[in-house]
């Protein structure tokens, strides 16, 4: 099959939309704007890990889809300490649109002498677990996908890029000046932590960067899958100076970088199927959300592990099953903060980006293309139909909400 073929029955339809998102705190999201009828309703439905009986999200789950869900909380870093993976399956078995929660990572560099022409690696690449971090350099969202897929044992066919242009330059303007202003305060921490070794420390790098591609793929058990993903990473490098040790011997400089990287992807059997349940995807993605208690008990735990590794002890955390994990639920919400837009930011985006805010029956907050009416039956489920679609008599029509109706 040729790339011009792949390209045709692929049947590519443009991604739109604006991205919102918590620096480096694994809450992705980002808006898609729905291009053909959507025959199907949709309720929310809360995922709960399986493991520690705690939200991870809420998904706006199709009628007749089924929801998995996984959690592994042994991870190699402590700055992600846990990885969840939540999968909507189509009701024949074959349609799956995956959410990953984000893996974090550092990779460090030093230079030592004037002699050097390049800054020195400090680590090789994978896990370093008695320190609990992964190190591997930063990847663009594009080099992330095309990395993370044949890690998961799958096998890339052929590969088509998605236009995010507009995405990418919208995700910077609203990541990197958070980026910066938050990490400098980490850096100048580090320094004085250092006790002398290091004198000064600066944000040298900030990156945040969001894209997308479109895969034939083939499985481990040898069936192929059309397939998208959508991937951000974001992360800094802090540049670190150490003092002069001789007149002769050059300040040490340290580059160390911090970054996450996260997926949501979207698997097909057939061309046909892919595209069949193409909208239905963007109306998912768009208006499913990560939960901030489980993200708290990732940093709670994390951060455990983090002063364990520091004060040489081996058991870094107690063991925590459902019981002790709403216990330190309870700690950790006590130390935490989200932030999120102002209603006026948000409802401006909306307008621009041409979507209207709805809310459902129990206050979630949900988006959908204006071209589009939303109704709810009288079991609760949404339908989003095309403007001027007749529908049942019993179904209510939902208003799109004003800006003081957004959530604050």
């Amino acid at each position: 099959m040729t790339e011009g073929t792949v390209r045709k029955v692929f049947g590519f339809k443009s991604v739109t939309g604006i991205i919102k998102t918590a620096v480096l705190s694994g809450v992705l999201g980002y808006s898609l704007t729905a291009s053909a009828a959507i025959n199907t309703s949709f309720s929310y439905r809360t995922v709960i890990d399986p493991y520690i009986n705690v939200p991870i999200m809420k998904v706006f789950l199709p009628e007749g889809w089924r929801v998995n869900v996984t959690s592994d909380w042994q991870r190699c870093s402590s700055a992600s300490i846990a990885f969840g993976i939540v999968s909507l399956i189509s009701p024949d078995g074959n349609t799956e649109i995956i959410f990953t929660t984000p893996e974090a990572y550092a990779w460090s560099t030093t230079v030592i002498t004037r002699q050097q022409k390049a800054p020195m690696a400090v680590n090789n690449v994978g896990c370093n677990f008695p320190k609990r971090i992964f190190n591997h350099p930063y990847l663009s969202s594009k080099d992330y996908i095309k990395t993370i897929i044949p890690s998961w044992g799958m096998s890339i066919v052929q590969t088509m890029n998605v236009n995010m242009t507009k995405e990418d330059s919208g995700f910077k303007k609203m990541m990197i000046p958070g980026i910066t202003s938050s990490v400098q305060q980490t850096v100048n921490m580090q320094v004085a932590a250092s006790r002398g070794t290091f004198v000064s420390g600066k944000v040298s790098a900030t990156y945040a960067n969001i894209d997308a591609l479109q895969l034939l793929v083939t499985l481990k058990n040898g069936a192929r899958r059309y397939s998208e993903h959508i991937a951000a990473t974001l992360g800094y490098t802090a540049t670190l100076q150490g003092r002069q040790v001789t007149r002769h011997l050059p300040p040490m400089v340290n580059h160390n970088t911090l970054w996450k990287g996260e997926l949501i992807s979207y698997y097909a059997p057939s061309v046909e199927a892919f595209n069949a349940n193409y909208d239905i995807f963007k109306t998912v993605v768009n208006n499913s959300r990560y939960l901030p208690e489980w993200g708290y008990l990732v940093d709670y735990y994390g951060q455990r592990m983090a002063v364990a590794v520091m004060q040489g002890t081996i058991d870094g955390m107690r063991q925590f099953d459902a019981q002790s994990a709403q216990q330190a639920l309870r700690e950790a919400t006590e130390e935490q903060r989200t932030a999120d837009q102002s209603q006026m930011t948000e409802a401006m985006s909306d307008t621009i980006y041409e979507r209207n805010d709805y809310t459902d029956h129990e206050g979630n907050h949900f988006k959908v293309s204006t071209g589009y009416d939303v109704y709810r039956d009288q079991d609760n489920k949404y339908h989003i139909v095309t403007e001027g679609r007749s529908v049942p008599d019993s179904y209510t029509k939902l208003k799109p909400n004003e800006a003081r109706d957004y959530p604050r």
